[in-house]
C-alpha cells in the first residue's frame, strides 16, 4: 500500500466495512504505520465518537446526530497536535475556522489544515463543513482549491488543502501594478472556475479577493467555499441558511439579503462584478459602512455601487458596461450566469464587439474596423488605388480621344486641302489642254490656207513636231477623235 491511508480508509477498517485482501493490507499497514496506529488507537478510545466522525464524514447528518456524548466539542488546545501531520504554532483565525499550515509527514507537502469551530456533529458549522466538503469534491479544476483529504479532532471537523503560498487577488494586483490585460486574464481564470463549479451545481455566495489567493507562479485559486450551496440537482439543499444570513455585506448580493432562501448563481455573478470593478480600480465598489438611517451593516448588501466611471473615468464603455451588467441590483438584468461573463471578458481580450452594449450597428462596425483594421486599411487603400486607375484611366481615355478627334480633323483638312489641290491641277490641265487645242487647231487652218505657198514645208515640220508634242500631253488630238 503506499502511502498512508485517509481518514475514511480508517473508518472503513475500524468498523471492518472492508474484507479480504484490502483490509488485511490496511491492517498491515497500521501495525507498520505508526502514524496510522496512532490514530487507530485514538478511534478506540471512543468507538462512539468515532462512529460519529464515520457518519459526518460520509455526510449522514442524522446518524451523526444520533450518537450520544457529542453534543458539544471540546475546546482546541492552543499546541494542536494532528496525526499525521506537522504543524507550525500559528493559525489564521477565521470566522468559521482556523486554519493551520502544515507538513503532511508521509508526502512532505505543504498544507493548509482548516478546522472548524462548532462541533462537527451539532449546530451550524458542521452544517457548513459538511456542505463546503460536498461542494469542493464535485469541483476539478485548476483554479479550484483541491481537498486532499478530511477527519475530525477534538469533536471539531478538519479538512486538509494545498497550502497556497502567495497573496490575495487585489493584494498581488499592487504588489506587482499589473497591465489593464493582466488584470483580464486574472479575472478570465477566476470567472473560469466559479463558471466550472456552477455547471457542477455548486455555487460560492462568499468571492471577495481574500478568497482568491494568487500563487508565486501568477494562477489565481478560488478557495473558502464554506457558503456553498448546491445550486441544482438531487443534492440541492437549503441547509444552514436559517441559521442566519452569512457573508462579507460589501460584497454580498441584494437578493441575499432580501431572498436568502431564493438565491441562485446570479448571485456569484454580481459578486464577480464586484471583484471586477477592485481589480480595475483598485477600490471597493461600495463603501464598507452601512448606509444612513440604517439600522443593519446588512443594508450595504442593498446599495448600488459607485459607477466605476466616476472612480475610474479612463476604464473604457466595454468594460464600465461589463460592470454595471453585472453587478445590476435587478438580477434579471444581469448576466445570467458566469458563463456569460466570462464570454464577454474573452471578447474584449480578443477585441470583439461585447453583449454587454447591446445590438447598436455603429458599435459593431466600429469594433469590426479596429478588430480587422490592417485588413479593412488594406481594403480600403486597394479600392482607393482602384478608384485612382479608373479616374487616370478615365483621363487618359478623353486625352486619346480629343487627340484622335484633332488628328481626325487634321486628316480630314489635309485631304480636303489635297483634293482642292487636285482639283485645281486638273482645272488647270484641263484649261492648258483646252488652249493647247485651239492652238493646233488654229495652226491646221493656217496651213490649210498657205496650202503649197512658199514655206509650207517648214509649217508641215513644224506641225510634225507640235502633234508629237501634243500627242504627249494629256490634249486628245482632235485628229484622232
Amino acid at each position: 500500500m503506499d502511502g498512508c491511508l485517509t481518514e475514511v480508509q480508517l473508518y472503513q477498517a475500524f468498523r471492518k466495512e472492508t474484507s479480504g485482501p484490502e483490509l488485511e493490507a490496511a491492517l498491515l499497514h497500521i501495525l507498520s504505520c505508526p502514524l496510522c496506529h496512532e490514530q487507530w488507537k485514538h478511534f478506540e478510545v471512543d468507538e462512539q465518537v468515532a462512529d460519529g466522525i464515520r457518519s459526518a464524514v460520509l455526510g449522514d447528518i442524522l446518524a451523526a446526530d444520533a450518537i450520544p456524548g457529542v453534543s458539544t466539542a471540546m475546546e482546541l488546545p492552543e499546541q494542536l497536535s494532528i496525526p499525521g501531520f506537522r504543524l507550525r504554532g500559528d493559525y489564521i483565525e477565521g470566522g468559521q475556522a482556523q486554519v493551520y499550515r502544515a507538513i503532511h509527514e508521509a508526502s512532505q507537502e505543504e498544507v493548509a489544515i482548516k478546522v472548524f469551530h462548532n462541533s462537527p456533529l451539532n449546530e451550524g458549522g458542521y452544517a457548513r463543513f459538511s456542505r463546503e466538503l460536498q461542494s469542493l469534491a464535485r469541483l476539478r479544476h485548476p483554479h479550484v482549491i483541491p481537498i486532499r483529504s478530511a477527519g475530525e479532532i477534538f469533536g471539531h471537523a478538519y479538512y486538509v488543502m494545498p497550502w497556497i503560498e502567495g497573496l490575495p487577488l487585489t493584494e498581488h494586483i499592487k504588489r506587482f501594478d499589473l497591465t489593464r490585460k493582466e488584470k483580464l486574464e486574472l479575472m478570465i481564470k477566476v470567472c473560469s472556475a466559479v463558471d466550472h463549479a456552477h455547471k457542477r451545481g455548486v455555487m460560492h455566495l462568499d468571492l471577495k479577493p481574500s478568497n482568491v489567493r494568487v500563487d508565486r507562479s501568477g494562477e489565481p485559486v478560488v478557495l473558502d467555499f464554506g457558503l456553498a450551496r448546491l445550486a441544482s440537482g438531487e443534492g440541492q439543499d437549503n441547509l444552514g441558511w436559517e441559521l442566519g444570513i452569512a457573508g462579507t455585506p460589501v460584497y454580498m448580493a441584494p437578493e441575499q439579503v432580501k431572498e436568502p432562501d431564493d438565491v441562485d448563481t446570479r448571485a456569484d455573478v454580481f459578486m464577480l462584478g464586484l471583484l471586477f470593478y477592485e481589480v480595475l480600480s483598485g477600490r471597493r465598489a461600495r463603501r464598507s459602512f452601512k448606509p444612513k438611517g440604517s439600522d443593519s451593516e446588512l443594508d450595504i448588501a442593498l446599495t448600488a455601487p459607485q459607477p466605476i466611471r466616476e472612480v475610474l473615468p479612463k476604464v473604457g464603455r466595454e468594460l464600465a458596461a461589463i460592470i454595471d451588467t453585472a453587478t445590476s441590483l435587478n438580477r434579471e438584468s444581469r448576466y445570467q450566469n458566469a458563463e456569460a461573463f466570462l464570454d464577454d471578458l474573452r471578447r474584449v481580450c480578443a477585441g470583439v464587439a461585447v453583449q454587454a452594449m447591446g445590438d447598436s450597428p455603429f458599435y459593431k462596425i466600429t469594433k469590426f474596423s479596429r478588430r480587422y483594421l490592417a485588413v479593412v486599411t488594406g481594403v480600403i487603400s486597394v479600392l482607393l488605388i482602384l478608384f485612382t486607375a479608373m479616374m487616370v484611366n478615365r483621363e487618359c481615355q478623353q486625352v486619346i480621344d480629343e487627340s484622335f478627334t484633332r488628328s481626325a480633323k487634321w486628316e480630314s483638312g489635309a485631304l480636303n486641302l489635297k483634293e482642292r489641290q487636285l482639283n485645281d491641277a486638273r482645272n488647270e490641265s484641263e484649261i492648258a489642254h483646252e488652249k493647247l487645242k485651239d492652238a493646233y487647231e488654229k495652226l491646221i487652218k493656217c496651213y490649210d490656207e498657205l496650202g503649197q505657198s512658199e514655206g509650207a514645208s517648214e509649217t508641215r515640220e513644224l506641225l510634225k513636231d507640235f502633234k508629237q508634242f501634243s500627242s504627249s500631253s494629256p490634249v486628245v488630238d482632235s485628229a484622232d477623235r
